[in-house]
């Protein structure tokens, strides 16, 4: 019996690719099949089909790809939930008669469609190809421009939508989406690789996920940039000073704290200068490099940190710092600055010369 209603959930989705790939194959046609028209809307007619053309096989693809499935069998996974579009089923196969719901209002013993993105190790070949083209042209733009981390961060985002995640469809009562929509996190799926159709969820009370660290390192011509996740342990902190302070040895260092009352982790006996801004929490200074006078882990507890490193012989003075309009210096890839760091309850950040020894030694000590 259960059988029977897993065969027709997953003939529900299948019915709706052949009824798609009916419509658009029509379409183009009738896209391609026009007479007594001009070259102009011939051209447009033209493209037009091709776009439903693409279309219908992109559907057709499911078909295909479900008949290799059922050959191979299901596999199952434990994933990181992201989100979800949820429709109740309809009449005709999710074209007609069917709406989108929000997943924490859907009726319990409805049957809903559903449409949930998960963060995937295996990624599918489409979603290859597409990160490949964006990724090169991300990595273009941050070779022309010195694009600050906040904005190259907002692309990134972009980019790695496509590499670390996909979309899984499948068709269960709404009690299932709810559950999920609730607890969030991490859900057992019971799928087809290549088709991505689940076949059975699975949600458990104390189904746990323990984020691992996460390490990002980008190269260009102008400058090198590491982002460090999900830092927990004392050890991971240390490791990473100890090689900040390699990084700064021998140099001035400069440091600002954002919307932070009190300063932790350095030792205020050792500055050369400190600035207190009349904003409440914001303050500046100078260090004579990051060592374990001047500096301890307990830097990575501030809320929001920026270090800028100079290079050595650097110009760069205390007065120009805190009187510059824009105290965030950029002069990296003009050899006066040896890298910025940002420190925040999120992730660590830095943006340094390129080939910087100390980059690398991130890499290799944080790869999981």
């Amino acid at each position: 019996m259960k059988r029977k209603k897993t065969a027709g959930k997953l003939g529900y989705l299948v019915l709706e690719q052949i009824v798609k790939i009916i419509i658009f194959g029509i379409m183009s046609i009738l896209c391609f099949d026009q007479e007594g028209l001009g070259i102009v809307d011939h051209i447009i007619g033209g493209i037009f089909g091709i776009i439903l053309a693409i279309a219908c096989l992109y559907n057709l693809k499911y078909i295909i790809y479900l008949l290799l499935d059922i050959k191979d069998g299901t596999e199952v996974r434990r994933m990181k939930y992201q989100k979800m579009q949820t429709k109740e089923q309809g009449r005709w196969t999710g074209l007609a008669g069917a709406y989108e719901v929000d997943p924490r209002f859907v009726d319990n013993n409805k049957w809903v469609i559903g449409k949930l993105w998960f963060d995937v190790e295996q990624n599918t070949i489409e979603n290859k190809i597409v990160f490949s083209i964006i990724n090169w042209i991300y990595c273009r733009l941050t070779s022309l421009f010195f694009i600050e981390a906040i904005d190259r961060n907002a692309l990134w985002k972009v980019v790695k939508r496509k590499k670390e995640t996909s979309v899984y469809r499948g068709v269960f009562k709404g009690k299932v989406f709810k559950e999920i929509y609730k607890r969030g996190k991490m859900v057992e799926v019971v799928y087809y690789r290549r088709s991505r159709l689940i076949k059975e969820l699975r949600t458990y009370e104390n189904m746990e996920f323990e984020e691992e660290i996460e390490v990002r390192h980008e190269k260009n011509k102008r400058y090198e940039f590491v982002e460090i996740k999900n830092l927990k342990t004392e050890r991971d902190y240390s490791i990473l000073l100890q090689i900040l302070m390699q990084m700064s040895e021998d140099k001035k260092v400069f440091a600002i704290i954002m919307s932070e009352d009190q300063v932790k982790g350095i030792n205020k006996d050792k500055m050369v200068h400190y600035w207190e801004d009349s904003e409440p929490g914001l303050c500046a200074m100078e260090l004579p490099e990051l060592n374990r006078d001047t500096v301890n882990t307990d830097v990575f507890k501030n809320k929001e940190m920026y270090i800028t490193v100079c290079t050595e012989g650097s110009d760069l003075a205390w007065d120009t710092f805190t009187h510059d309009e824009d105290p965030v210096i950029w002069n990296i890839d003009e050899g006066k600055v040896c890298a910025y760091i940002h420190i925040s309850d999120e992730s660590v950040e830095i943006t340094g010369a390129p080939g910087l020894r100390e980059l690398e030694t991130i890499t290799e000590k944080f790869k999981i």
